[in-house]
């Protein structure tokens, strides 16, 4: 009778899609240590190899890009038996994006009930959806706080990680989240040293995700923190550097990327124009964009979280 492993609502047979993905590894001369860099612990894709773990489409992708792409497909190789783990997932993370705060802390609520035993890795994604939901939604917590319940999630797993912008590794896609926001509460501390400590790290973000070499998935990563990189060097008043980073960052949005990302790129448009002496320019784009994307607010520089 084949073996197969069951995890987080997945079937994997490891007789097939483990063994392919053991010997693509294998003929691209890779230890699974190098296979695993940036994309997932060493630890779950030891787990992938051996059948009793699956990575998340997310991971798939790239690992997939790392070992030549074959060309196959996430559903070529692992079948989702409890479809409602992976759609609640993919529906937290919208709700984030949307700013929908009531409703992704139901959905939060709704995923801990449904699936009681969660990964390391989930652990860590579903902490960091908590931890920008406390900040965005609590009046009383600050960018210190943030930082700190960063700090811890990536800690869980990098017990030696600081927030130097010496980063001595690749951050998983989790971690680079975490680390955007960790710059995000070191912006909102008002401390001009943390600030440039913010600045510091997003720039060692944009050099670490580059080194990934995952095109589709490096676009919107690279979008979330030059946004979040322009809005905190026009506020410091580093006109020349946000003009060249917001640069950076049309050629790599567009529209059809996303328009709640495109509206907030043209909020640091309009930004740079205000402290460039055109604020007639800055108050026409404003309202072009509120048009455009109905979006009538926007939150404070420092409480913008992209992804």
């Amino acid at each position: 009778m084949e073996k197969r492993g069951n995890y987080c609502g997945y079937r994997c047979d490891s007789s097939s899609s483990a063994q392919m993905l053991r010997e693509l590894r294998r003929k691209s001369c890779l230890t699974q240590e190098k296979a695993a860099y940036g994309i997932c612990s060493v630890q779950k894709y030891s787990r992938i190899e051996a059948g009793k773990d699956v990575p998340s489409e997310i991971e798939f992708i790239s690992l997939m890009s790392r070992l030549g792409d074959p060309g196959l497909s996430y559903q070529d190789l692992y079948t989702p038996e409890n479809s409602e783990r992976l759609s609640l997932r993919t529906r937290i993370h919208e709700e984030a994006l949307l700013d929908n705060w009531e409703t992704l802390s139901e959905c939060l609520c709704r995923y801990y009930s449904l699936f009681p035993v969660l990964s390391p890795e989930e652990k860590q994604l579903l902490g960091f959806y908590e931890a920008i939901l406390c900040y965005f939604q609590s009046d009383f917590m600050n960018g210190t706080q943030l930082c700190e319940l960063c700090m811890d999630l990536i800690s869980a797993q990098r017990p030696d990680f600081s927030s130097s912008s010496d980063i001595g590794f690749i951050p998983t896609q989790t971690e680079f989240l975490l680390i955007n926001a960790l710059s995000v509460g070191l912006s909102d501390s008002g401390d001009p040293s943390l600030e440039n400590e913010a600045i510091g790290l997003l720039h060692t973000l944009l050099l670490l995700n580059m080194k990934r070499s995952l095109p589709v998935i490096m676009r919107r990563t690279n979008i979330g923190i030059l946004i979040n990189l322009c809005e905190l060097e026009i506020e410091m008043g580093e006109l020349y550097k946000a003009k060249e980073h917001l640069s950076l960052l049309f050629t790599n949005i567009s529209y059809s990327g996303g328009s709640r990302l495109y509206y907030l790129a043209l909020m640091c448009k309009a930004d740079l124009l205000d402290r460039t002496g055109n604020p007639e320019a800055a108050c026409e784009l404003r309202h072009s964009a509120s048009l455009i994307f109905h979006k009538n607010s926007r939150k404070s520089a420092h409480k913008v979280l992209v992804f």
